[in-house]
């Protein structure tokens, strides 16, 4: 149903995605988990066609998004793909069935025949007596019912939710995920849900997490996921790249060369091997100071490739 392929999103030079990769199926109702700036968001606007990504491929339903000019991704937009946002987005001045019919009229249907697909829809949410009343006369819930029954209308492949409980008390809250089940094996969408709320996203099939602009593995280990190659694996350093390395090899020369020299030359020229020598006991001690310096520059490189 939906297969992103190495998702990177970048915002004034901030990296928001960095190589995301996923497949959901037919059906499937998969939540989006992660704390506030991990990317979950900007993921669910790329995969609902409302931004695009700075670098991979899209598929849903067997289109390749990329390939859609700015009229056919309206259209697919509209005929494929339902949002349910936090904040509900109904236009307070329509009734709750005008709200509904919106996305229908839109696509050109006729209004007799939206106005008895989104009453049908209100019925089966439980709004019956609500159809006719407009959003300020409604409480949260009966608005989200409504706006879901909106991201229905078109018969959608796909229903994208971005915090559609957020709003919402916690009985309200899980009610709205049992809907989406409920919806889900009536109407054979698929549901991809981004939420704060880790006891609703685990009624879901499937929970993914995102930290950093990446989706972590279920042991929440990122190192065999698709990352930036410009950030660097503390595996793939060769110890023999590092800076200290030299400075080890000049602190045991150091030494070394002051001994020789004492050693070959002490018969010859005692005055001057003995200040050889000296020089030498000075080599142990910079070498000793030097050896220090290379402890403390490779802590910093291994601080600087942790995550």
């Amino acid at each position: 149903m939906i297969k992103a392929d190495n998702i990177h999103k970048s915002y004034e030079g901030l990296d928001v995605l960095r190589g995301v990769s996923l497949n959901i199926k037919e059906g499937e109702i998969v939540s989006i988990v992660g704390s506030s700036g991990a990317g979950k968001s900007t993921l669910l606007q790329i995969l609902g066609t409302l931004a695009q990504s700075d670098q991979g491929s899209l598929h849903i339903n067997g289109k390749v998004i990329d390939d859609l000019n700015a009229s056919n991704l309206s259209a697919f937009r509209n005929e494929e793909v339902g949002f349910i946002f936090q904040a509900h987005n109904l236009l307070p001045e329509f009734s709750a069935l005008e709200n509904v019919c919106i996305p229908s009229w839109i696509k050109g249907t006729s209004k007799k025949e939206a106005e008895t697909k989104a009453t049908e829809l209100l019925k089966n949410l439980g709004l019956a007596d609500r159809i006719h009343h407009k959003p300020m006369e409604l409480s949260g819930g009966e608005q989200q019912r409504v706006a879901v029954a909106r991201a229905l209308i078109n018969n959608p492949s796909v229903v994208f939710a971005d915090e559609p409980s957020g709003n919402l008390d916690t009985t309200s809250a899980k009610a709205l995920h049992e809907l989406f089940f409920e919806l889900r094996d009536k109407y054979k969408q698929t549901f991809v849900i981004v939420t704060h709320n880790r006891d609703l996203a685990e009624m879901s099939d499937r929970m993914l997490e995102m930290k950093d602009g990446i989706i972590l593995d279920n042991d929440g280990d990122t190192s065999n996921l698709n990352q930036d190659e410009s950030v660097p694996n503390q595996n793939d350093l060769n110890p023999n790249d590092s800076p200290s390395t030299g400075l080890n090899i000049i602190s045991f020369l150091i030494p070394l060369v002051g001994l020789i020299i004492y050693i070959t030359q002490k018969d010859k020229a005692p005055i001057k091997a003995e200040a050889v020598g000296k020089s030498a006991l000075w080599g142990v001690g910079i070498s000793v100071l030097l050896g220090i310096i290379s402890v403390i520059i490779s802590i910093s490189m291994i601080n600087s490739i942790s995550y």
